[in-house]
């Protein structure tokens, strides 16, 4: 149990801060706290402090900038803080700012550029729309990230749109003198700019070459930059392109070790024109136009070698895509054409039958799965499939007889769909563990061979009021054929009124504890959430 009720938590932290001023390192990392006190300044010896996943501090005490020997700072997850105190730059032993996830943050403080030992500096958040002089000389331009050339990690630069107008301003930043970044993310946030603006800050925010990651967010250029055409960054593993609106080809870039590609939200996409050879998962999602690789037109059998994670949401367009006989982990097919799966498993000739090895599958909003095509997916050649999910298929109203092989299935999900009954034939699942069916209102009864499911260890039923009725404890038609099940609804679920008794719900209870109870005494019992060395 975690000590979550503010008021608690708080004279917690004072508790500490005002006993223990010896202390080297302090977490007060998921304690719910609103701010730290003002005094936390007599941590003089402090080196490590993490204040994380506290969500509803806003800002922090000047007074921490006076903790001289700070090298760590952990904010990370504080979604509610807006801004940094101005004087961090008195840190100056501080080696690692972490403050991914401060989706609030505003802007940077002033001079950041004289903090030289910073070695971690999650993300880097511009504001150009400040245009005061007084309130400019509060914020970090990014030019005072070019002397932070001992950044390791990641790093992220928000709102570069916010200075799309000032020309030769991203140079400033000198990523390309960041030898030990690993990984890079450019968010442009708000699309402010012409499609050459973009292009130009781009060129200028060339990084070094090593880099393993790199993700776009909000690019607006039609075209990417040259220094990722020309094949300079063949290190990198992951990319990323999100949100870029203009782009309608991603063309060859030259990434032969390149495992993880990302492509979502990109309202123009059309064509994708490299192969990617060392591919291993890929996600494509929210490509309204993506018609595919037009090389796979020319050569049809070509096919990801390595790929065993694949992603394809929202993309009703793509027919045309390298066939992946080689998927393990996961492929999810939502709201896509079934062509390209239906093409995999009818290759032949491979080492092993293709999706063999495949583990978890899942089928969302796919119209040709229906009553009539049982033919449609040979479910047999699925040997290693452990989860299957089927989720809002408007054309299917039972269960497709193929499953019925699926021998090593373990886990069946059943989502919106308009399914009245289960097949007799469910009994052959004998490996399934885990039976979900949820928000399907015409679903009715089980059928008497879920009885003979003995490996099944949960039945998880919400939103079907007719088979919830019928599941009812000792009392419901189907109670009988259920109650072998570990894991299973005792019956319609009650949802409490505005009159439930205030102390009834375990959450309530701990917050009367927390209010009425010795802060020390307090603090001796959850001292396992709060790590201190002195």
């Amino acid at each position: 149990m975690s000590p979550r009720h503010d008021s608690g938590s708080e004279s917690v932290s004072d508790l500490l801060i005002s006993k223990f001023d010896g202390l080297r390192a302090l977490e007060l990392h998921d304690l719910a706290i609103q701010s730290l006190p003002n005094y936390i300044d007599r941590l003089k010896h402090l080196r490590y402090l993490d204040v994380s996943r506290n969500p509803d501090i806003k800002l922090l005490p000047d007074s921490i900038t006076k903790l001289w020997h700070l090298q760590t700072l952990k904010l990370s997850s504080c979604f509610g803080l807006q801004e940094l105190p101005k004087d961090v730059k008195n840190l100056i032993h501080l080696r690692h700012l972490k403050i991914e996830g401060c989706f609030n943050l505003r802007y940077m403080p002033p001079h950041l550029s004289q903090l030289t030992n910073l070695q971690t500096l999650s993300q880097f958040v511009l504001n150009g729309d400040i245009r005061s002089a007084h309130d400019r000389k509060y914020c970090s331009q990014l030019k005072e990230l070019g002397r932070l050339n001992s950044l390791k990690g990641e790093l992220k630069i928000k709102n570069l749109s916010s200075i799309i107008a000032q020309d030769g301003a991203c140079k400033d930043a000198a990523l390309g003198e960041k030898q030990h970044l690993q990984s890079l993310t450019l968010d442009w946030g708000v699309d402010k700019g012409t499609s050459d603006q973009y292009q130009s800050q781009l060129d200028d925010l060339k990084p070094q070459q090593n880099l393993e990651g790199l993700s776009l967010i909000g690019y607006g250029g039609v075209n990417l930059s040259s220094w990722l055409l020309c094949g300079n960054h063949a290190q990198l593993v992951k990319f990323t392109l999100r949100r870029c609106h203009k782009c309608k080809v991603l063309p060859n870039v030259h990434l032969p070790t390149l495992k993880s590609l990302v492509l979502d939200d990109m309202a123009t996409l059309e064509f994708i024109e490299e192969l990617f050879p060392s591919l291993q998962e890929l996600w494509l999602t929210e490509l309204p136009e993506l018609k595919g690789w037009p090389k796979v037109e020319v050569h049809e059998k070509l096919s990801f070698h390595c790929l065993s994670e694949l992603i394809i949401q929202d993309c009703p367009k793509l027919v045309s895509m390298p066939l992946f006989p080689t998927l393990e982990e996961e492929l999810m097919l939502d709201t896509t054409s079934l062509k390209p799966f239906q093409e995999t498993l009818a290759l032949k000739n491979l080492a092993s039958p293709p999706l063999s090895k495949l583990k978890n599958l899942s089928f969302v909003g796919i119209e040709e799965l229906d009553d009539n095509k049982d033919h449609v997916i040979p479910w047999e050649a699925l040997t290693s499939l452990r989860s299957l999910k089927l989720d809002h298929l408007p054309n299917l109203a039972r269960l497709p007889k193929g499953i019925q092989h699926l021998t090593s299935l373990q886990e069946l999900s059943i989502w919106r769909c308009k399914m009245k009954v289960l097949p007799k034939w469910i009994d052959n699942l004998k490996s399934l563990e885990k039976l979900a069916i949820w928000v399907c209102p015409k679903f009715k009864t089980l059928p008497q061979g879920i009885s003979g499911l003995t490996s099944l260890k949960t039945l998880d039923i919400e939103d079907c009021p007719i088979l919830l009725q019928r599941c009812q404890k000792a009392t419901g038609t189907d109670w009988d054929k259920i109650a072998h099940i570990p894991n299973k609804p005792s019956g319609v679920k009650i949802q409490p009124d505005d009159s439930e008794d205030e102390f009834a719900s375990s959450g309530r209870i701990f917050k009367y504890i927390v209010m009425n109870t010795n802060t020390e005494k307090l603090f001796s019992q959850f001292k396992c959430n709060i790590s201190l060395e002195f």
